[in-house]
């Protein structure tokens, strides 16, 4: 649903449409034209059918992004967009926070950031831009901890996850034990391996082993980025292709 663009044409085209065109404008009076934001290694384009992210990295694991949506995908489609771009940003980049203005003449960016579950973090002076002069902005956040409670996506990971493990065991002749049934384990497991399949191992570390800690589990260590190894106590897996192998 979600794809990186490196290239304009479609961003321009749904920056530029009627419905969204006068929203996200500011102080331009021209078509957006977004070639030369999306050459700057801090930038990102994330693209769905009818919609987009800008994103702009500010700092190590900080992000800004800004949304927009055609007519056509705004509902469901739109809310379902929202959550796998946060899911792409949190697990194939080293985002930590997600920061996104809600100007205050437009409260339907505030409905959308709350509904997908952002908070409010802090308000501005006057400085979003409109043909009336400029406004007020509301600063939303969401932090990788807060989103790991919320996604969607990440529990059936780790269910996938647990689930290829066992199996890799029985067919090497392991008997090792496996923990009971966690939920909680399985989503926290999730993200970490799609972590890891995305070349984010330090993060995927870091965010783990803080949850690891204080839940009772045993933490995990890199012990070799190329090729990739992860030392998950029980066993060591090397990790290739978006795929995880129980070394012998």
């Amino acid at each position: 649903m979600i794809q990186q663009h490196k290239t304009a044409e479609k961003i321009n085209e749904i920056l530029n449409h009627p419905e969204v065109y006068p929203w996200v404008k500011g102080k331009k009076i021209d078509p957006f034209e977004m070639t030369a934001f999306l050459q700057r290694p801090q930038n990102l384009g994330l693209v769905g059918e009818y919609g987009c992210f800008i994103v702009v990295k500010h700092q190590i694991g900080i992000y800004e992004f800004h949304t927009s949506i055609v007519p056509e995908g705004q509902g469901a489609w739109a809310t379902n967009f929202f959550l796998h771009g946060l899911n792409w940003m949190f697990t194939k980049t080293d985002a930590c926070e997600l920061l996104t203005k809600c100007p205050r003449n437009n409260p339907a960016t505030k409905m959308a950031a709350r509904r997908v579950g952002f908070k409010e973090s802090f308000s501005t002076r006057p400085i979003w831009p409109t043909d009336n002069g400029p406004v007020e902005v509301d600063v939303y956040s969401m932090s990788i901890q807060e989103w790991a409670t919320k996604d969607p996506f990440i529990t059936k990971r780790g269910v996938e996850f647990h689930d290829e493990l066992e199996a890799q065991y029985k067919k090497l002749g392991k008997n090792l034990p496996l923990h009971d049934e966690d939920p909680i384990h399985d989503r926290y497991v999730g993200a970490t391996v799609m972590m890891f399949e995305n070349g984010q191992y330090n993060k995927a570390i870091s965010f783990y082993n803080r949850w690891a800690a204080m839940s009772d589990y045993q933490v995990v260590k890199v012990l070799s980025a190329q090729p990739l190894i992860v030392d998950i106590r029980e066993s060591k897996l090397r990790i290739t292709d978006n795929k995880f192998y129980v070394e012998e």
